[in-house]
């Protein structure tokens, strides 16, 4: 367990206090960029506090692409000797966003060799690969996606498409071993997830086959899709319908204790967000808006749910009470984001997010900052962390199909090793 904290020590942004920089961070979360932007620029004029606002200020640009302002900030913010690294991680991820990626290789290498460990070193390990030890788990000759861990934490409920159509398989993480749990011949089951004791698997069956599925009813008209909620029992694997008349339906997720269901429904030409209790009824419409929205999650205290909006021209993440009252935006950025999953004690969200490519993305849920996770030749999409919270099940299309992975973040990648990385992509 002391290395478990240790490795999230890493991962956590915002320093403890009040202090002028940590408020500033606050006023991010509660109000975006632009009013974080206000109370860091005048902390710039603080000797005592110029460097580490400089350094805020160059991560809320490059959070918002604004490339060129995040590497002079971050040039800025290494003149101070104990920043050097944390500015040096960021300039060179600034640098390898605007395809200078020798020169980023050559600003990360001064980095690591200034100072090898540290946050910055998983930061920089997860821009050029991978930060952390990353296992692949399933080779079977076809896609596979959706994954979720069972309540156990042994193995991980996927769909496949190895038949004809979708199925869902459990795969045994001791002995990698896999069980196919349905085969219904006319459908496609995705998005399963089970009930907190493990007792029932909810999944949506379609018959249209959906892909990777980023957002499953990806946009508004999606009503003509036929999709219902089932139910199986993992005890006697007998399925049930959940939503008996065939609609646009999809994206369940249950409640961490109450019995009550999340899910996305289009209806009158947009998609929202609806609660159910376990066998279908009792059905409450949570969202109205014009927007779409979709893939909602329950926050492990289950006040709350956390789900993916369109804004404008791209998905962001935006937040509510579990009753639909209260409603807050989590991001604010020019790309899309997808909704992931909470570490069990809600400090921490894994997602992904559309760049030039999908990547892993974890965020300090306290604070509303983020960084990359992990950054694969591909894309990688679709997280979810283990119920002790250690590891992270994902999908990637590195080899010809998409394939699940595992990451685990109680194995970081050490300095020297992506030190060694580094070198090689700059000679090659």
């Amino acid at each position: 367990m002391k290395r478990i904290a240790a490795v999230f020590v890493l991962v956590v942004f915002a320093a403890c206090g009040e202090s002028p920089i940590d408020e500033g961070w606050e006023a991010y979360r509660r109000e975006g960029p632009d009013k974080a932007r206000e109370a860091f620029m005048l902390l710039t004029k603080d000797p005592k506090r110029s460097a580490e606002a400089e350094l805020a200020l160059a991560e809320i640009a490059l959070e918002q692409d604004e490339l060129k302002e995040a590497a002079s900030r971050f040039q800025s913010a290494a003149a101070k000797k104990e920043l050097f690294a944390d500015a040096y991680a960021g300039l060179g991820e600034a640098l390898y966003r605007m395809g200078r990626q020798k020169e980023a290789y050559e600003v990360w290498i001064k980095a690591l060799e200034r100072k090898p460990d540290g946050a910055h070193t998983e930061r920089i390990g997860a821009m050029t690969g991978k930060a952390y030890h990353t296992t692949r788990l399933t080779r079977d000759g076809a896609d596979s996606y959706f994954p979720r861990f069972h309540p156990d934490g042994k193995s991980v409920v996927f769909t496949s498409h190895r038949y004809e159509s979708g199925d869902l398989f459990l795969l045994r993480l001791d002995d990698m071993k896999q069980e196919r749990l349905t085969d219904m011949d006319d459908s496609n089951e995705i998005s399963p997830v089970y009930s907190p004791d493990g007792s029932a698997l909810i999944f949506a069956a379609t018959e249209h086959r959906t892909g990777v599925g980023y957002i499953t009813l990806h946009a508004s008209g999606s009503s003509t899709r036929r999709i219902v909620l089932m139910k199986r029992d993992s005890a006697d694997g007998s399925v049930s319908l959940l939503t008996p008349n065939p609609s646009s339906v999809a994206n369940p997720f249950h409640h961490p204790s109450k019995e009550r269901i999340a899910f996305e429904a289009a209806v009158e030409a947009n998609l929202d967000i609806w609660t159910m209790d376990v066998e279908g009824g009792g059905r409450v419409r949570l969202t109205t808006g014009p927007e779409d929205d979709g893939s909602p999650v329950y926050t492990p205290d289950g006040r709350s749910i956390l789900f993916v909006q369109t804004q404008e021209n791209n998905f962001e993440l935006m937040l509510m009470k579990a009753d639909g009252t209260g409603l807050e935006q989590a991001t604010r950025t020019p790309y899309n984001e997808f909704v992931g999953s909470f570490s069990p004690d809600g400090r921490l969200l894994v997602y992904f997010r559309q760049r030039d490519s999908y990547e892993l993305a974890l965020m300090d849920w306290k604070t509303r900052r983020s960084r990359v996770l992990c950054r694969l030749k591909g894309d990688a999409m679709q997280p979810s962390f283990s119920p002790d919270g250690r590891r992270i099940v994902f999908v990637s299309n590195q080899s010809d199909y998409m394939e699940l992975y595992l990451l685990d973040l109680s194995r970081p990648v050490s300095g020297a090793s992506i030190l060694v990385r580094l070198r090689s992509l700059l000679a090659s």
